[in-house]
This record gives C-alpha cells, structure tokens and sequence, in this order.
C-alpha cells in the first residue's frame, strides 16, 4: 500500500524561478551585440572597396 502523507492541510514546497538578468550579464549582450555588428559593417565596407580599386 503506498501512502504519500499528502492531504489538504500538508505543505507543498514549490520551486518557482524569476526571468530577471542581472545587470552585467545585459551589458555583455549589448557590447557583444555591437562588436559583431561593427566587424559585419567593417568586413562589408572592405569588400566593396576593395571590389571597386583598380588593379
């Protein structure tokens, strides 16, 4: 027979996590996000120019 010891009155323990970043763990993101946007605009500036010089 299995008995849980579970009724209305018992305590249920429940675990419940809140989404918030710290504020550091945003700032890398951010900074992250820029840098491989720069190197993108940076690489697509090369290539054009570099497409477009005689040789």
């Amino acid at each position: 027979m299995f008995n849980s010891a579970l009724t209305a009155d018992s305590d249920v323990y429940r675990i419940s996590f809140a989404v918030v970043p710290e504020p550091e763990t945003a700032v890398l993101i951010a900074v992250g996000l820029f840098a491989v946007a720069g190197a993108s605009r940076r690489r697509r500036g090369q290539s054009s120019a570099s497409a477009l010089a005689p040789a």
